[in-house]
């Protein structure tokens, strides 16, 4: 299965799980549920994305209601704190129901999410995503 198809999956799975759990919610609340999800994944990517020159950590963006399919951008944050308070920034905006994208367009995401660092053996998203769905697999709002 390549990349893309082991996302999706994950990808599905997430959404599945923090959907079930979120169905009960207020619109408020589903907000400030939404933001600290978002927070956590993206705290997640951004700190298992391996460095070198930090352009990695730095290229992952939040964006609301769209996806960023940009050109990269050539931030580099070694430590990635910058890249989540970006993230932290942009979530200011979230309203009830909006769909939270967490993207990165560097060139070589793809490779790295594969292993193909020795920094990041099993990647960053997918690994990610796994451990914040664990958190609600059988747990109620």
């Amino acid at each position: 299965m390549t990349v893309a198809g082991i996302a999706d999956a994950e990808l599905a799975r997430f959404n599945a799980t923090i959907t079930k759990f979120g169905k009960t919610l207020l619109p408020q609340q589903l907000v400030d549920f939404h933001q600290k999800v978002v927070l956590q994944v993206l705290s997640g990517v951004v700190e298992k994305t391996p460095v070198d020159t930090g352009r990695a950590k730095g290229g992952w963006q939040v964006t609301i209601n769209f996806i960023d399919a940009g050109k990269p951008t050539d931030v580099k944050d070694r430590s990635g704190g910058a890249t989540i308070a970006a993230g932290v920034a942009a979530l200011a905006n979230l309203t009830p129901f909006s769909v939270v994208y967490i993207s990165n367009n560097v060139e070589y995401i793809i490779p790295l999410e594969e292993g193909h660092s020795t920094q990041a053996p099993n990647g960053m998203l997918a690994l990610t995503l796994e451990e914040v769905r664990q958190q609600f697999v059988g747990v109620s709002p």
